[in-house]
C-alpha cells in the first residue's frame, strides 16, 4: 500500500524547495540587474534599474513617454528606464541605432516590443529586406513635393476642426466659464483622433472617416483606437514570455474574432476603393501602388 503520509511529504518537500529555488533565482537576477549588468552604469531610477514594473506600469497607464521625458529631464540624454532599456534624446543617436548599416552590423529590433505584433502585419516589424522594399516603395509620398501637394487636404480638415469647435464652444459657455460656473468639457483627445483619422483616411485611402462631419468616431477607427490600447497588454505579455500561449488559448477560444473579421472587411474596402480611383494622386500609398503594378505587370 501507497504510504499517504510519505507522498504528502515529498509533494511538501518538492513544493517548499521549488519555491525557495524561485524566490532565490529572482533575488539573483535583482542583484545582477543592479550590480553586473551591462547597463549598470547608466543613470536612472534605481526601480528601473532593478526591475521593469516602473516603465510597464507607467506603459499600462498610458503616460509612457511623460514617464520617461522627466527622466531625461533629471537624468541627462541617456537614461536606463528598465533593467536592459536605454532612452536617449541625443539626434546622434537616432543614427547610429535606426540608420542603415552593412549586412551583419545593424541593430535588431526588440522582439518584446516589435514582434508584439505579426510581421505582416506592421511595416515597423517586418524584417530588412522587406523593409527597405516598403520604404522604398512609400519614400516618393514624402518628397516635399508631395507634402506640399498634401497641405491643402490637411489644412481643409484643420479648417473643418476649428469651425467644429466653435460651433461647441458658443457665447453662452464662454460666459460661463468667464463667471466660473459650470460648461460642457470637450474632449480634445477625441477631436484630434478625429482630425487625424481623417486626414489619415484621405491621404491613404482616397476618402476620408467623416469623423469631423459627424463628430463621432467611425466603427473601424474605434476599433483601431482600442486595439492600440491593447497594445500595451501584447508587449507586457511578450515581455515576460506569455504571448504566445495567451494569444493561442484567444485564438482557440474565439475571442476577438468578429472584431478582426470587421477589420478586415473594412481594410478589404477601403483599399478597393482606394485602387479604383483614376490617375495619380499626391498621398501615402500611390508609391506603393505604382510599385505593386509595376512587379504585376513584369510578371505578365
Amino acid at each position: 500500500m501507497i504510504n499517504t503520509t510519505s507522498v504528502l511529504h515529498r509533494t511538501w518537500t518538492l513544493a517548499v524547495f521549488g519555491f525557495c529555488v524561485s524566490v532565490a533565482i529572482c533575488f539573483i537576477q535583482l542583484f545582477y540587474n543592479v550590480f553586473l549588468h551591462r547597463l549598470r552604469s547608466f543613470p536612472g531610477p534605481f526601480l528601473a534599474a532593478l526591475t521593469p514594473f516602473p516603465k510597464l506600469s507607467h506603459l499600462v497607464a498610458g503616460d509612457l513617454h511623460v514617464y520617461v521625458a522627466g527622466l531625461h529631464r533629471k537624468y541627462g540624454s541617456v537614461v536606463r528606464i528598465s533593467p536592459s532599456e536605454l532612452s536617449f534624446t541625443d539626434p546622434a543617436a537616432w543614427k547610429d541605432i535606426h540608420g542603415k548599416k552593412p549586412p551583419g552590423e545593424e541593430l535588431m529590433q526588440d522582439p518584446k516590443t516589435y514582434g508584439a505584433v505579426e510581421a505582416k502585419y506592421s511595416i515597423l516589424a517586418v524584417p530588412r529586406k522587406e523593409h527597405e522594399i516598403l520604404r522604398k516603395a512609400l519614400s516618393p509620398n514624402f518628397a516635399a513635393s508631395a507634402l506640399r501637394a498634401q497641405e491643402d487636404i490637411i489644412g481643409g480638415y484643420v479648417d473643418l476642426l476649428i469651425t467644429k469647435l466653435k460651433s461647441l464652444s458658443t457665447s453662452s459657455d464662454v460666459s460661463q466659464v468667464a463667471e466660473k460656473k459650470s460648461a460642457t468639457p470637450i474632449n480634445m483627445r477625441d477631436w484630434n483622433n478625429y482630425t487625424t483619422f481623417d486626414v489619415l483616411g484621405r491621404l491613404s485611402f482616397g476618402s476620408d472617416f467623416e469623423c469631423l462631419t459627424n463628430s463621432e468616431y467611425h466603427p473601424w477607427v474605434k476599433l483601431i483606437v482600442s486595439a492600440i490600447k491593447d497594445m500595451a497588454t501584447l508587449q507586457i505579455l511578450a515581455h515576460f514570455g506569455l504571448l504566445t500561449p495567451v494569444m493561442w488559448v484567444i485564438q482557440t477560444l474565439g475571442v476577438g474574432q468578429e472584431a478582426l473579421k470587421m477589420h478586415l472587411d473594412l481594410t478589404e474596402r477601403k483599399t478597393r476603393q482606394r485602387l479604383e480611383l483614376k490617375g495619380k494622386r499626391e498621398d501615402l500609398v500611390q508609391g506603393l501602388i505604382d510599385t505593386v503594378r509595376t512587379f504585376f505587370l513584369n510578371l505578365t
